[in-house]
């Protein structure tokens, strides 16, 4: 019988200048010295959120595109109804 041994995977490492670089990208009214200055859990709550909306917009873009080509295209007043109810 043949025995498997099971190899860990590696943990990716992402560094403190990575993340504020990333925060100050989505947030370009914080320098990065200011950046510094915000307390972690705030930065990535922050960039959670960043997460999410992005996110949604990408799930936006997918319906869109897949809407017309739904049974009738149901799916484009569907989407209408619910951009409308975002405004």
């Amino acid at each position: 019988m043949a025995i498997i041994k099971v190899k860990q995977i590696p943990h990716k490492k992402i560094s403190s200048v990575d993340i504020l670089g990333r925060f100050c990208y989505y947030f370009p009214q914080y320098t990065y010295s200011q950046a510094r200055k915000l307390p972690y859990n705030r930065v990535m709550q922050l960039l959670r959120v960043v997460d999410r909306e992005y996110a949604i917009r990408m799930i936006d873009l997918v319906n869109i595109v897949a809407a017309p080509h739904t049974d009738k295209g149901r799916l484009v007043n569907k989407l209408l109804e619910e951009f409308r109810g975002r405004v």
